[in-house]
Parts: C-alpha cells; structure tokens; sequence
C-alpha cells in the first residue's frame, strides 16, 4: 500500500519550500475564499427553501406523493429490515412523551425488501416504561 511518507518525500524531491509569509498571505486569502463560498451556499439553500425546494426530491420528481407523506419515524422503522419486530415510536414535545405508537413490521405484499408497518396488539407483553418527566422533576 501506498503510504504518506512516501507522497511526501514525492512532493518536497520535486517543490521548493515556500517563505513563511506568503504561505501566510495565500492562507489568509483561501480562507476569504471558502468564507464567501460559504455564505454564497447558504444563501443558494435560504432561496431554495424560501422557493418551495426544500424537499428536494419530491420537486425534481425522485420521490413519489405517497413516499411524501411517510413521516421520517415510519421510514426509518420499515428500514430496520427486522421482520416480527416491535418497534415503539415516541413523539416528545415539551420534554414529555406527546406520542406513543407501538407497531409490529411485516413482509408487505408482493414481496418487496420494505416492510409495512401494523399496529401492535400488545396488551399482554412487558415492554420497557417511558420517561415522562421534564427536566425540572428530576
């Protein structure tokens, strides 16, 4: 394998050693640069937001309507590619528990990778309990 050392001694067989203070001046200059660069790019995200592109891929057609309304919990839950799995889906707001859902994944049908998301049926199973308390109760 190729190492460093061996595309250092490369680069300073075949360079000259810069003075110190233009090396200073072309970093100082680089760094203005890439802070323009930045700022530009933000700027280019603001617009874009502001423009109605935030979802990127819904508006150059790359995700369907119905993959639109997929919340980003039940996306990453039909991801986990564990069938049989229980999966406890939590919305905090406040610092308290707003939402709890538990769901079970399935195979969906036609045999596709991604799994579909059935509500539990779990009066009877232990699961662990859930925090509920804000900051200031502890």
């Amino acid at each position: 394998m190729f190492e460093i050392r061996f595309i250092r001694r490369m680069i300073r067989r075949r360079m000259t050693p810069i003075d110190q203070t233009v090396a200073e001046k072309w970093k100082r200059r680089l760094a203005i640069a890439y802070g323009v660069l930045a700022w530009n790019l933000f700027g280019v995200i603001v617009y874009n937001c502001y423009d109605g592109k935030r979802d990127w891929p819904l508006y150059y057609g790359l995700k369907s309507e119905e993959e639109a309304q997929v919340t980003n919990r039940e996306y990453f839950a039909r991801h986990l590619g564990r069938e049989g799995a229980t999966v406890r889906l939590l919305s905090v707001k406040n610092w308290r528990v707003h939402e709890d859902e538990e769901y079970v994944l399935k195979k969906s049908e036609g045999g596709a990778n991604i799994l579909d998301l059935e509500k539990a049926d779990l009066s009877g199973k232990d699961l662990p309990p859930i925090i509920s308390k804000t900051r200031n109760d502890q």
